[in-house]
């Protein structure tokens, strides 16, 4: 089953796979499960910059023949956390490498936290700009925010025309579901839930999938190993 990422065009499998675990695998053990959650019919991958070699990991799995070919049926999204157009610029263009990939599906700011943070990536040729401008020469397709508060989000959501939303959803916290995800519906912003197990707090993982999937998330994304707990 696809299901539309706002209006973003995307058609994303509603369970998505969360990059940040993959770090503490091997080579030869992250490349299992990234190909298992592929053959499964997993489509959203979501890394960053930050996480260490999670890029890298995916790159390598991403650019072998059978997957390589189908580059279309799946979506890449990273984020950069640098606040200033330079070092986002250089970001992205080693995300573009490490992916082994011509381009990515969705580029976001990840972890917004304050008003300084929104202020310092909204300001002219800051890293909004860059993001812009790598959208009109197709390095990128969509441009995305990430953080754990939704007052916060809210702000940048009102200040820039983003893509997409994640945000954290679950049992614990719904702060997101007062006003955040409401007006990201309405407007057509993709919504993409993370922690949806409040890192390995709770343990019916069907349930809590389901439970983001009722209250407005597009896609749930959790971190994926052997023993998956985040």
């Amino acid at each position: 089953m696809r299901v539309p990422l706002g209006k973003t065009g995307l058609k994303v499998n509603p369970i998505g796979f969360g990059g940040i675990p993959i770090q503490r695998l091997s080579p030869q053990e992250s490349g299992k499960v990234i190909k298992k959650a592929l053959d499964m019919g997993i489509n959203f991958f979501d890394t960053s910059r930050i996480y260490t070699d999670s890029e890298e990991k995916l790159g390598r799995i991403f650019s072998q023949p059978q997957y390589k070919n189908k580059r279309e049926t799946f979506i890449i999204a990273t984020k950069t956390f640098s606040r200033e157009g330079k070092p986002a610029a250089k970001d992205l263009e080693t995300g573009l490498k490490l992916l082994k990939t011509g381009y990515i599906d969705l580029y976001q700011c990840h972890n917004i936290g304050n008003d300084e943070d929104l202020q310092k990536i909204l300001a002219p040729g800051s890293v909004l700009d860059v993001l812009q401008k790598a959208r009109e020469k197709g390095k990128i397709r969509n441009i995305g925010i990430t953080g754990h508060k939704p007052t916060m989000l809210m702000k940048a959501l009102k200040a820039f025309d983003f893509d997409t939303v994640q945000v954290p959803l679950n049992y614990i916290e719904q702060g997101c579901l007062e006003e955040l995800v409401p007006y990201a519906k309405e407007r057509g912003i993709g919504v993409i839930a993370m922690k949806p197990v409040g890192g390995g707090a709770f343990k019916h993982v069907p349930l809590v999938l389901r439970f983001n999937l009722t209250h407005g998330a597009d896609v749930v994304i959790r971190g994926w190993t052997r023993n998956t707990r985040s």
